[in-house]
Order: C-alpha cells, then structure tokens, then sequence
C-alpha cells in the first residue's frame, strides 16, 4: 500500500535533506563573535587587521577540543571541562591577538 500525499508529506525529510544545526549554531556564534572582535579592534583592545578572521580563530580553539573531548557529541562534557576548554582558548587567543 503506497502512502498518501499527507502521509508521506508529514514524514520528516531524511538527515542528509535537514539542516546541521551544529553548522547554524556555529555560524550564528561566528558572526556574533566577529561583531564582538570588530568592536573590540575598533576600540584598540585587539591587535589584528581582520575582526572575521580572529573570530574563526577563536571559534577553532573553542570547538576543536570540545569536538575532541565529546567524541564528536556522543560524549556529554562537564561543566569543569568546558570552562577548562573556555579558558584556555582565551588565554591563547589573547596571547595571539591581545594588545597587552
């Protein structure tokens, strides 16, 4: 028996057809963290000629070891590790970028 128009239009669409909210995610904090970076540059607190560029930076040392300690999300992190990640991501991107 095939299913009906409704039927099969009410199906929810195959994972490959959705899209990654883990890519929207990062995307929407790239582009809050480059407003924060450009403002921050602009106000002379960041060394960098490129605000889009210092946020995918420090997007990368935010998420890499997050990915690495999750096992690529099939492992929950405490609260301890990602304020570990969080902090050390900082520091070395102000080490990078810093004005001090």
């Amino acid at each position: 028996m095939r299913p009906t128009r409704s039927a099969a239009s009410s199906r929810a669409p195959p994972p490959s057809a959705r899209p990654s909210s883990r890519r929207e995610n990062r995307s929407a904090a790239g582009e809050q963290s480059w407003n924060l970076l450009a403002r921050l540059t602009l106000s002379g607190s960041l060394r960098t000629t490129d605000p889009a560029q210092a946020a995918e930076r420090l997007l990368a040392l935010l998420t890499a070891p997050l990915d690495a300690r999750s096992k690529l999300g099939t492992r929950a992190v405490s609260d301890a590790e990602l304020r570990h990640i969080a902090e050390a991501a900082i520091h070395k991107f102000l080490s990078a970028y810093g004005s001090h």
